[in-house]
């Protein structure tokens, strides 16, 4: 969205990250940040600080969410008797 808005971005990722991920992100626009999980808050509010940005949490990103939802759905469509998946986050 801030790329078709116009508006600078930088998103900041766990280094672990697929690269296709990250790529796609630049692909948009984005300035991307990667860093030690342990550190990625801390580099958030630093990112925040020194540029000015705003934070806005990728989990309370409606569309994020539902995809999120329609993926489970398709699972357990799949396989109705699963008891567990396991997600990168």
């Amino acid at each position: 969205m801030a790329g078709k808005s116009g508006v600078k971005a930088a998103i900041c990722i766990p280094e672990t990250a697929p690269p296709e991920r990250a790529e796609m992100m630049r692909s948009l626009g984005a300035e991307v940040i990667p860093t030690p999980t342990a550190n990625l808050m801390n580099l958030v509010q630093t990112v925040e600080k020194e540029r000015g940005y705003l934070f806005l949490n990728p989990f309370d990103d409606l569309d994020l969410i539902n995809g999120y939802g329609g993926v489970g759905l398709e699972i357990l469509q799949d396989l109705p008797g699963l008891g567990h998946v396991l997600s990168p986050p």
